[in-house]
């Protein structure tokens, strides 16, 4: 009897091993069915695009390719929308864009990318700030605000080289 147990208790494992194989295996038939099936929209939600796709463009992260020129963004001290309590944003922030005259362009426009960047943070809750989705999901909206500003120039990615929320 003892073998019978043992015999049947290793053929329900098998049973769940099997359940979890088939499992796993639609989750991957399913994740190399999207691409084809969503095209664009896909290459949006893929944290494996390419650098220049447009999975870059909208996280406001940097890409694999090769460094642009960097714009440094002046400091900004600024309220944040927490109610009753009283908190703020010191916040510094780089602009990588595509070229030099990229980076001119831009320069020339610097007093509505800081405003941009002051009306942005402004409107944040010091919860939106934390942990790195946080802080991608910001990146990313002022890289959107920053190309509304100056659709000619290729604006490449927003760097945070400084950052306090208290």
């Amino acid at each position: 009897m003892a073998g019978m147990k043992k015999s049947q208790r290793s053929s329900s494992d098998f049973t769940g091993v099997v359940a979890v194989g088939v499992i796993l295996s639609s989750f991957l038939a399913i994740g190399l069915l999207l691409p084809s099936r969503l095209g664009p929209v896909w290459s949006t939600m893929n944290p494996f695009a390419d650098s220049d796709g447009p999975a870059q463009k909208q996280s406001g992260t940097p890409g694999d390719g090769a460094m642009g020129p960097v714009l440094s963004l002046p400091k900004v001290v600024v309220n944040l929308h927490a109610g009753d309590a009283d908190a703020f944003v010191d916040a510094a922030f780089d602009l990588e864009v595509a070229t030099e005259k990229d980076r001119d362009a831009i320069q020339e426009k610097l007093p509505r990318i800081q405003e941009a960047s002051i009306n942005l943070l402004s409107s944040l809750r010091p919860e939106d700030l934390k942990g790195s989705e946080g802080l991608d999901r910001m990146k990313g909206r002022l890289l959107e605000r920053f190309r509304d500003l100056a659709p000619r120039q290729r604006l490449k990615a927003v760097y945070v080289s400084h950052l306090v929320v208290d």
